[in-house]
């Protein structure tokens, strides 16, 4: 009797013809070729298109921007920062980190080769977030659209035209948001040298100084749930370590130089010119030598802030007689102090009122604000801006200028009612990180939860620093383009449940 049970042969009894897959194409045609490497390449770099048009465009813009206003803009702090670089020396009024950083270029070719770099630098940062976003699986045309602030906007391009400190502080944020994030366990070596990059942004803005708090958040979420409490506290101690080395020796070099182991001698006086507009001293008990720093002025009367700052004559920071055993700076800092325990709410309010204007429509701004006039392009001269010496200033460090190419001036100067980049954007970008930090619906096993709060927490908290110690000026406001945008769309693809590598090529939050 024949055996009718079915059987199954196993694997390796298999002929080759068993192994092959059905061909489910019609008869008499062929099947289709499956896609080769360079057609699967093919639609890879496609996918990088829209970045390579926004980079293409950004270049053209710098290139632009170079050739409309030659050698560079130079601004009343641009100064102090070429001196410095010259004469080798630390300024008392702000941090030097700056000044260090264009010696080599000051003595080389002067304001020219500044620029530059400084137009690179700002390509450079874009193709790095780029590709940052791009290997934590956030899609191309997103990650695209997430540096073309940084690319296209115009007061962007300004800055990036002027001997300031801020593009090297964008840029020291961004390195250590790369750093921390470029892997899914940074080790130890990486972790320092995000804090060194930390470190020089507080040597180069006073704003530098608190962005070590939200790192160290980044830092013990991405070692504990990675690594274990022994692993996470080498981290914590390699971040700290990395920022004090650069802070450390730039205090004692100040203080070699200067007498004081501090960064700078006018941390006090910014703040009591922060202050002065809303002190209220009725009720409290101040020793004599402090009643000069009371305005007599009625509230909404009185000067604004930058007069109080720079206003020699008139401010009366410039009156104070300290007692014996006491300097001027140690008196405005008690001041300061008695006034914001005294006055919390008002100086919350402040902050708070300052912090969000940055996020409103159109770069406005109201009387007694830094005028906008600087930052933005002008068709027949340079940029409106009062610079004592500006003209030896371009003998000195360029021998010409400043010459302006009036035709692409003026073009630039059309360009920027188009290249803005608007502020409830940037909220919605900061919203978005925010959200997925806290774990919102898919966003909890995303893996991109540290990744969103690094570059979200980094740029709020040195707009919140500036808030607390300087008047409102855009120029402040322009650390969200490089971190905000990204930020958001870090945010976004975790909230839709795209998943960052679970590989350790990349970072990743359980």
């Amino acid at each position: 009797m024949a055996d009718t049970t079915d059987r199954i042969d196993p694997p390796t009894a298999r002929t080759s013809l068993d192994r092959q897959r059905v061909d489910p194409s019609p008869a008499g045609t062929s099947p289709a070729p499956p896609p080769t490497l360079e057609r699967r390449r093919g639609r890879s770099l496609l996918q990088h298109l829209p970045f390579g048009a926004l980079l293409l465009a950004g270049t053209v813009l710098r290139v632009l921007t170079w050739l409309a206003y030659r050698p560079a803009l130079v601004f009343p702090d641009s100064r102090s920062y070429l001196l410095g670089a010259v004469n080798n020396e630390l300024g008392t009024i702000r941090p030097s980190g700056y000044s260090i950083f264009i010696w080599p270029l000051v003595h080389l070719n002067g304001l020219a080769s500044i620029t530059l770099l400084q137009h690179l630098m700002g390509l450079a940062m874009a193709v790095a977030v780029y590709l940052l976003l791009v290997r934590l699986r956030v899609w191309p045309w997103l990650a695209a659209l997430a540096v073309a602030p940084l690319l296209l906007d115009s007061m962007q391009l300004v800055i990036e035209h002027y001997v300031m400190s801020d593009i090297l502080f964008q840029a020291l944020l961004l390195a250590a948001c790369l750093l921390l994030l470029w892997r899914r366990r940074p080790g130890v070596p990486l972790v320092l040298a995000a804090g060194l990059a930390l470190g020089l942004a507080a040597t180069v803005r006073g704003a530098g100084m608190l962005l070590l708090a939200p790192a160290a958040v980044a830092v013990l979420a991405l070692g504990w749930w990675a690594s274990g409490w022994r692993r996470t506290l080498a981290l914590l101690v390699a971040l700290g370590l990395g920022f004090a080395l650069p802070v450390g020796a730039y205090m004692l070099a100040y203080r070699e130089q200067h007498g004081i182991l501090a960064m700078t001698s006018y941390t006090s006086r910014f703040l009591y010119s922060r202050l002065a507009p809303i002190a209220d001293c009725r009720g409290l008990a101040l020793p004599d030598y402090e009643r000069t720093l009371c305005p007599t002025e009625p509230l909404g009367r009185r000067m604004t802030t930058n007069e109080y700052m720079w206003a020699l004559k008139r401010s009366p920071q410039y009156r104070v007689r300290p007692p014996a055993g006491k300097t001027v700076q140690q008196v405005l800092a008690e001041f300061n102090r008695r006034i914001i325990l005294h006055q919390p709410v008002d100086y919350a309010r402040l902050v708070v009122r300052d912090f969000l204007r940055g996020f409103q429509p159109f770069r406005t701004v109201r009387a007694g604000d830094v005028p906008v006039a600087p930052w933005l392009f002008a068709p027949n001269d340079v940029p409106s801006t009062t610079v004592p010496g500006r003209a030896a200033l371009y003998r000195q460090f360029a021998g010409y200028g400043p010459v302006v190419d009036r035709p692409v001036a003026s073009w630039l100067t059309g360009y920027q009612h188009l290249g803005h980049t608007p502020g409830p954007l940037l909220a919605a970008c900061a919203v978005l990180a925010l959200l997925a930090v806290a774990g919102v619906g898919r966003a909890r096993r995303s893996g991109l939860r540290v990744a969103a709060w690094t570059f979200a927490s980094l740029c709020l908290v040195a707009l919140v620093t500036a808030a607390m110690s300087s008047t409102f000026s855009w120029r402040y406001q322009l650390v969200q383009l490089p971190l905000l945008p990204p930020a958001g769309a870090l945010g976004l693809t975790a909230l839709l449940g795209r998943r960052a590598p679970d590989d350790d090529s990349a970072v990743g939050l359980p």
